[in-house]
């Protein structure tokens, strides 16, 4: 209200309240880059869960995370099971789940969900996962050579159509992706790629490419 109005100046009364709490269930986006896994293998499922809480429910909101299967596979959760998310911010997780070999090859399900620990509330997102038969390598060759050289890859569990090879640096940060396919004698052919750096040592991992799964 308005307390005085002379001719230079107008006093008036602001009354300030605390901003209102309104907490809702959290936002969660699936990110993970392939769902596709050799029995015992492990995939990396990568989630950004949004924190909708108001403002006025302070700086940040405490979610819990957790994981579910009919299967009973196990899982480790990073950076943990709880993470602190700024309000109206969202934050990266990664779930790291373990297919155990005996895992019959086919199409499953893995639930995550998160849990905004002041209002219980819950967010839920379904992870399909498609496991295919172990794969076994049996023989590299060569096993060194200098950038361009041909690398064949002998052994069981390829895809007859398409694999995925992702190089990796071993402490150095590069990564490198060919999609190639297996010959009728189970062998995969890739090229070591001109981005390497020479003498470093790196490793590669194998993901046969199920058509209609990406």
């Amino acid at each position: 209200p308005v307390l005085n109005v002379s001719t230079s100046s107008i006093t008036f009364k602001v009354d300030v309240h605390s901003p209102v709490c309104n907490r809702f269930a959290p936002s969660l986006t699936n990110s993970t880059y392939s769902s596709v896994v050799a029995a015992g293998g492990m995939i990396t499922a990568s989630f950004d869960i949004k924190n909708n809480d108001y403002y006025g429910c302070g700086s940040s909101s405490i979610f819990g995370i957790s994981g579910t299967s009919t299967n009973s596979w196990t899982y480790e959760i990073w950076p943990s099971n709880e993470v602190d998310v700024p309000s109206y911010s969202s934050k990266n997780i990664e779930m790291r789940i373990s297919i155990p070999n005996d895992t019959v090859p086919g199409n499953y399900i893995f639930g995550i969900n998160v849990l905004n620990k002041a209002s219980g509330q819950i967010a839920h997102a379904d992870l399909p996962i498609t496991v295919t038969d172990p794969i076994l390598i049996t023989s590299i060759s060569p096993s060194f050579g200098p950038i361009g050289t041909e690398v064949t890859l002998r052994g069981t569990g390829f895809s007859s159509t398409r694999n995925s090879i992702q190089l990796s640096g071993m402490g150095n940060g590069y990564t490198e992706e060919q999609t190639v396919p297996a010959t009728p004698n189970w062998e995969i052919k890739f090229n070591i790629p001109s981005t390497i750096t020479i003498h470093d040592q790196y490793g590669f991992r194998i993901v046969p490419i199920v058509d209609g799964n990406y």
